[in-house]
């Protein structure tokens, strides 16, 4: 199974778990919202996760790498749900967390 393959998959089943945690009435957004955010950094993953195998680079940065990215994340399907922005932040901030550890486990198969 190709890295792609296994990162699209654990990241389903993260943010699965994810959207759980956040509540049933914005499952789906945050699944969503969460997919259009690791698909538009897509390449910077491949490429971490590249550096991670390698040991260029540790847990600790990947999480700042893409956290450096949170911004990229609009959340759009939450802000039409009405959600008010600090919980929509904190969603970023646990979506960065998600991302990382979903990449190293695609890394680690």
């Amino acid at each position: 199974m190709s890295f792609l393959k296994r990162l699209r998959d654990e990241l389903k089943s993260d943010l699965r778990e994810l959207a759980i945690d956040a509540g049933e009435e914005f499952r789906e957004e945050l699944i969503r919202d969460g997919i259009r955010f690791t698909s538009g950094i897509g390449d910077d993953l491949t490429r971490w996760g590249s550096q991670y195998a390698s040991g260029e680079l540790t847990g600790e940065d990947l999480e700042w790498l893409i956290a450096a990215k949170r911004d990229l994340a609009e959340m759009k399907y939450l802000k039409l749900k009405g959600l008010k922005q600090i919980q929509i932040e904190r969603l970023k901030n646990a979506l960065v967390a998600t991302v990382a550890g979903s990449l190293i486990k695609a890394v680690r198969p």
